[in-house]
């Protein structure tokens, strides 16, 4: 699945002002050098001449001349260095300083040109960057995740299912399983999904996360505009989708179906899901029809969340900050 097309020209963006500040610095220090120490600039220049006039003699067949010069152009370089060294600098005070020496700040590597991994940690960061501008995400880890506002059992059960979503964040391929996180609001849903994202998207994975409401709207508004969106294809193609308060959308019969056609097209694909609702299986049947239901029932992994409304909790001990029992 690729990324956002705005993601990639980011990333040639930045991949482009690392190369123009390395080179930049090379000029700078060569300036510098030339300065103080000419006799070093010299002998560099020296070399590199000997080294286009091996391209001629290369392509003159002569050998015996290629030899010739390239040993005068080691021997040369060899000189250049070591005056460099002796003046105090690093032997690669004069080369390019790329931020990744495997590609030179090109992005790609090998004879091949297969994508480098300084490409693909960028791509992984504005991935990050754009799952952050449309959720909560950078609120939401599995760190801060506060099982101390469940009790009794719940705090047990509580901490398998966090265990659980820690596993599959952790182990996440195009081969998990889709997940229906159910309950009442306030317990927990949201923030676990986000934590998910955060740690899928941390490694390569391109995560969408949208409200069920703001999912449809968008929906809607490319559809009645005729449009081909990048967002819709986002939807349906993304490595892993959360769709967040399942059934608290308008709901026409174009939005039941677009909801039924999301998880029905994502399933026959193999990309995984994660749905939340507040909704009982019962009530989703009477909200959609007994396709969704079927599906959500026969091809999600369902984990049902249990206690006492957290963000009522916290709302409580602002007014009534000894409230909550320690």
């Amino acid at each position: 699945m690729r990324y956002p097309s705005d993601i990639y020209r980011r990333v040639e963006e930045e991949l482009s002002f690392r190369r123009q500040s390395a080179f930049a610095m090379l000029d700078r220090r060569t300036r510098q050098i030339q300065e103080s120490f000419p006799e070093i600039i010299k002998l560099r220049n020296q070399a590199a001449a000997l080294g286009a006039s091996m391209g001629k003699a290369l392509l003159s067949g002569d050998e015996v001349l290629y030899d010739e010069l390239n040993q005068e152009m080691v021997e040369c370089g060899s000189r250049a260095c070591n005056e460099l060294v002796s003046a105090g600098f690093h032997p690669d005070y004069l080369a390019p300083p790329f931020m990744c020496a495997k590609c030179s700040d090109k992005g790609y590597a090998g004879a091949e040109g297969h994508p480098c991994e300084c490409r693909k940690a960028i791509l992984n960061r504005l991935a990050y960057e754009w799952l952050s501008n449309i959720s909560n995400v950078v609120e939401c880890s599995f760190d801060n995740f506060e099982l101390s506002y469940y009790d009794g059992d719940n705090i047990t059960y509580m901490e398998k299912l966090l265990l659980s979503c820690k596993r599959y964040a952790a182990n996440f391929t195009l081969q998990s399983p889709n997940l229906l996180f159910i309950g009442p609001p306030g317990l927990g849903k949201t923030h676990l999904s986000l934590a998910i994202a955060r740690e899928v998207v941390n490694n390569g994975r391109l995560v969408l996360y949208a409200s069920a409401v703001q999912l449809m709207e968008r929906l809607v508004d490319i559809s009645f505009s005729n449009l081909q969106d990048e967002y819709k294809d986002i939807a349906y193609g993304c490595d892993l989708l959360i769709m967040d308060d399942l059934g608290t959308e308008f709901q026409t019969r174009f939005t039941k179906a677009e909801v039924y056609n999301i998880i029905n097209t994502r399933q026959i694909e193999g990309r995984p899901t994660i749905i939340n609702t507040n909704l009982s299986l019962q009530e989703l049947e009477k909200a959609y029809d007994q396709r969704v239901v079927s599906r959500l029932v026969g091809h999600y992994v369902s984990n049902p969340f249990v206690g006492k409304d957290i963000r009522y909790q916290k709302r409580v001990e602002k007014i009534q900050p000894n409230a909550r029992k320690e």
